[in-house]
Formats: C-alpha cells, sequence, structure tokens
C-alpha cells in the first residue's frame, strides 16, 4: 500500500510481517455500517471488489450478508492469512490498486475499508472506475480513533524508531481525495463504537500499526515491555477500551 502525495513520505514496510498481529488485533466493523453499505449495493447478485482487504475482516463481514466478493490486497502474506479463513463466497487475489488485475467494468462496487489513505491516488481511483460497471460505487470506511491514543502511541514509537514516522491520518479528509479526482461523494454516514480488548489482543492491536514496522529487531525487546507498560495504563480490569467514529463515504461513477 502506498502513501498519497503530500502527506508524510515516510513508508513502512508492507503490512505482510505484522499479519497475524492485524489478525488477531483488528476489529471488525458496527453492524449499522455494514447496513449502510449494503443499503448502497444494487443487489444481492451484485458482485463486490474489497480493495486493500488486508486479512479479509470486513470481506467477511459482508460475505455473511450473502454477496459474492473478491478480496484483493498488494501484500501476500495478508492474502495468505486471509484465505486461511477461506469462504466459498470470497476469492482472494494479490494485487495492486494501481493495476487491478480484472477486466473493466467487473464489479458493482468497490470498497475500501481502512486503507483508502495508502493509494487515493490518480492511478488507483482510475483503475477503481474501471474495474467499477455504470453507477457503480466505491465506498471508503474508516475508523477514526481518539486522537489523544494516537499521540501517545506515536510518541511510544518515537522512542524507537529514528527519523520520521509515517502518518496517514494526518489532516487527511478522503471526501476531499474524491473531490480531487471528479469523484463527488454521495453520501456519508458515521457510526460512534466502543471497542473492547483484553491485554493481548491490545498488544496485537498496536503491533499491527503500520509504524511497528520500523522499529529495529535490536529495539524490539525494549519495545514490546514499552507497549505492554502503555497499555496496562490505559485499561481498567484487564481490558483496553478505544472509542471510534466509523465514517463510511459513498461515490458513484
Amino acid at each position: 500500500m502506498m502513501p498519497s502525495q503530500g502527506r508524510n513520505q515516510a513508508r513502512p514496510a508492507h503490512f505482510g510481517p505484522l499479519s497475524v498481529h492485524y489478525d488477531r488485533g483488528r476489529k471488525g466493523f458496527p453492524a449499522e455500517t455494514i447496513d449502510f453499505i449494503v443499503g448502497r449495493v444494487p443487489s444481492r447478485n451484485s458482485i463486490i471488489l474489497d480493495l486493500g482487504c488486508g486479512t479479509g475482516i470486513a470481506t467477511r463481514q459482508l460475505s455473511e450478508r450473502g454477496f459474492d466478493l473478491i478480496g484483493c490486497d498488494i501484500d501476500s502474506q495478508m492474502i495468505g492469512r486471509a484465505v486461511g479463513r477461506h469462504s466459498r463466497a470470497i476469492a482472494y487475489v494479490v494485487g495492486s490498486a494501481s493495476t487491478i488485475p480484472f477486466r473493466s467494468r467487473s464489479f458493482d462496487c468497490v470498497t475500501c475499508f481502512s486503507c483508502f489513505q495508502w493509494f487515493d491516488t490518480g492511478p488507483a481511483l482510475d483503475e477503481i472506475r474501471r474495474v467499477l460497471k455504470p453507477a457503480g460505487s466505491i465506498v471508503i470506511t474508516r475508523k477514526n480513533g481518539s486522537s489523544d491514543q494516537r499521540r501517545d502511541f506515536r510518541a511510544l514509537l518515537g522512542r524507537f524508531v529514528p527519523g520520521p514516522l509515517p502518518d496517514s491520518r494526518e489532516q487527511y479528509d478522503p471526501a476531499a481525495a474524491l473531490h480531487l479526482h471528479m469523484l463527488p461523494p454521495t453520501a456519508r454516514h458515521v457510526v460512534h463504537a466502543t471497542e473492547q480488548f483484553p491485554l493481548p489482543e491490545a498488544m496485537s492491536f498496536f503491533r499491527s500499526r503500520s509504524g511497528w514496522n520500523l522499529i529495529d529487531d535490536s529495539q524490539r525487546s525494549a519495545a514490546e515491555d514499552a507497549l505492554l507498560a502503555f497499555c496496562r495504563e490505559r485499561s481498567a480490569d484487564g481490558v483496553f477500551v478505544r472509542d471510534v467514529a466509523v465514517e463510511t463515504i459513498v461515490a458513484t461513477i
């Protein structure tokens, strides 16, 4: 996944080395969010491309609603873990958003869950347009967590990572990116939710963040100790709580 132009260009390695933590620590999306997306898909016979699908967390949620899906991610390790949770209604492929490996007009809907910020460039949006059928939709969903938690975690990373940290969320507005590429949003939906993590899951959640890849092996043990203290300090009765606003934006070609 590539960051878009104009933001902090410090880049993490691919998410693949973090895939086990991504699958253990990342939560799914609220039922209200999935309901909203389902309501924007033309029919149960629609075919959905989940672009930047990672380990298939949201892909599986949509599949449970009866849709046929293809999950696509640039990282083979993420796809490998998604395939390990295989469903007959889901096919997974390795592919880049800037060269989507499907024929033109193949999909009724393209979804991007917690990933659009990595590839909201002209080439990727041109490709999304190409693979969508006429009147097809792109659906972008992201979670906005506590700015204090994000700030504190970045401060922790800064103790172990020299140089600038990647920050895909800094001053980021997916609607503005769509407008820039002549895809004005047609609908927006926000759900407020609380995610609860037992401490091992909380550790996996933070280890799945892109900046964790940048910690050198020589610093890993100290970083793990610091992360455990970070999670414990912010937990109650062994449970870490994260409040999120889940935003979904829809644009139709």
